[in-house]
This record gives C-alpha cells, sequence and structure tokens, in this order.
C-alpha cells in the first residue's frame, strides 16, 4: 500500500507516467496460414518481460516461399502486457486439376458404351494446355479433335468417339442397261449371222429328192 502511495505521488509530482518495476510481457509470435486460410503453425519468436515503458520494434520474417499477410512490422512503447502477431501463406501460385475425359459412342453417336478418364493431373494456375483427341481403333473422333487454353480454374475437357460401323452398300441402279446401236450405215448380210444348217444324211437326201420328182410329175399330169 504504501508502495504504491509513493507511486501515485511521484507520478503527481514530477507529471509523467511512472511504472511498476515488474514491467510488462512482450510476446512475438509467428502464424502460419493453410489454403483455406486457417493457422496450422504458430512458434512464439520472442517471449520476455521487459521494463515498462521500453520501447520495441519488430519485423516479420523474410521466408521463401512465404508472403507476409497483414503488419510487416511493429514498433512503439511498452505499456502493458502486449502481443504481436505476424502471419504468413504459402506464395506458391494456386493449383488446379484438369481432367481429359474419353467418351465413347455406339455407331449411332447417342448411345454411351464407355467413360474414360484418360489424363489427370494438376497444374499450376496460369498454365497453358494442350490436349488432343486419341481415338483407340475402330472409332473415330466426332466433334472437337483439340482443346487449348489457360488453366484458370478446375477445368474437365471431353472428347467423343463414336464407334465406325459397316460401310453402306451402294444400291445398284433397276433400269435396264441400254446397247447404243448405231443406224447410220446399213449392216451387210453377211455381217448378220445365220445359224448353220442342218446337215442331211443319205436317206434324207433321197427321200427329198422323190419328193422334188413327185412334184413335177403331178404339175406335168394335172396341168399339162
Amino acid at each position: 500500500m504504501k508502495r504504491f502511495v509513493l507511486i501515485t505521488v511521484l507520478a503527481l509530482c514530477f507529471g509523467s507516467t511512472v511504472y511498476a518495476d515488474d514491467g510488462y510481457l512482450l510476446t512475438v509470435t509467428d502464424n502460419y496460414l493453410d489454403e483455406d486460410g486457417m493457422v496450422y503453425q504458430s512458434d512464439i519468436r520472442y517471449e520476455d518481460r521487459l521494463t515498462a515503458g521500453e520501447e520495441y520494434f519488430f519485423e516479420a520474417l523474410e521466408l521463401d516461399g512465404m508472403r507476409v499477410v497483414g503488419e510487416s512490422s511493429y514498433s512503439g512503447v511498452l505499456e502493458t502486457d502486449t502481443l504481436l502477431e505476424f502471419t504468413y501463406e504459402s506464395d506458391a501460385p494456386e493449383e488446379y486439376e484438369v481432367t481429359i475425359i474419353d467418351l465413347y459412342y455406339d455407331t449411332d453417336g447417342v448411345s454411351l458404351l464407355k467413360f474414360v478418364p484418360r489424363i489427370r493431373e494438376v497444374l499450376p494456375a496460369g498454365t497453358r494446355y494442350d490436349y488432343e483427341a486419341f481415338p483407340h481403333e475402330g472409332y473415330r473422333v466426332e466433334g472437337i479433335t483439340r482443346h487449348t487454353g489457360v488453366l484458370t480454374e478446375y477445368t474437365a475437357l471431353y472428347f467423343k468417339y463414336v464407334m465406325i460401323g459397316d460401310e453402306p452398300v451402294e444400291a445398284q441402279s433397276s433400269e435396264p442397261e441400254v446397247l447404243e446401236v448405231s443406224v447410220s450405215e446399213p449392216v451387210a448380210p453377211e455381217a448378220i449371222p445365220y445359224a448353220a444348217e442342218p446337215k442331211m444324211g443319205d436317206l434324207d437326201q433321197g427321200i427329198f429328192e422323190l419328193l422334188i420328182w413327185i412334184g413335177r410329175w403331178f404339175k406335168c399330169v394335172i396341168l399339162g
């Protein structure tokens, strides 16, 4: 009680602030944030009880791959228990996943046969990408054959493949074939093919000659 009264009297007499002899606690911490902005690690860099009225000055650490969030330095006069916090987060660029998906369809181009994720990779934001279609044997690409761009978010890229069916058979014409015949020049008789005359045997030849003779006789008798 006497000590408190003495301090008060001195303060009134000299017109300035007088601090307790035991001082104040000064603590400096370094906090590290994860991708979601949550503190995953906190280190106490400095902690000590200093004389009241003592000046202080602290700066943020310089860390590879990290950047300071908020205050980068503190300075002042210790007048009470003080906590100084420095906060850091990763300085690496954001990363996104890109997925290449192959869709295989039946010959009609409508019925989905299979769904195949061909490529999955995580790349830094701003990465330029270039992917081409890669059909299996027996399929053809339909639509987009190549995807290019800059990665700014989670990206899924699709390629469509359609099964190659049997090629349709062309229908033959039902119209009769027309043969062109030139009529500008007469056709010689000898050029016209005739069936070969049948050969007669000896008996047939005799009968034929007999009939001719009878015919001539009949003509002579009847007609005189």
